[in-house]
């Protein structure tokens, strides 16, 4: 487990060091819709509708936590910059 930050300097290094992580993660809606179609083309539409089930708990999962992590950083960042 990290250290929480313990001055200004780490602080702001971990300040930076997330708001880069959100950026950076920013298109990753469309690469995983993209990567969505790419598997419905590989192994074709039917295959896809037998698997939907299992997918789509796969995916709700992975969202769900991505919506997560990306709610508690912009809210970490919003509040320093109030300060």
């Amino acid at each position: 487990q990290a250290a929480a930050p313990y001055n200004e300097e780490t602080e702001e290094a971990f300040a930076q060091t997330i708001s880069c992580i959100y950026e950076r993660h920013a298109p990753t809606l469309m690469t995983m819709a993209k990567g969505a179609q790419e598997l419905r083309m590989q192994i074709g539409k039917d295959e896809v509708v037998e698997r939907e089930l299992e997918i789509q708990k796969h995916l709700d999962k992975f969202y769900m936590c991505r919506i997560g992590i990306r709610m508690l950083i912009g809210q970490y960042l919003a509040l320093r910059d109030q300060y």
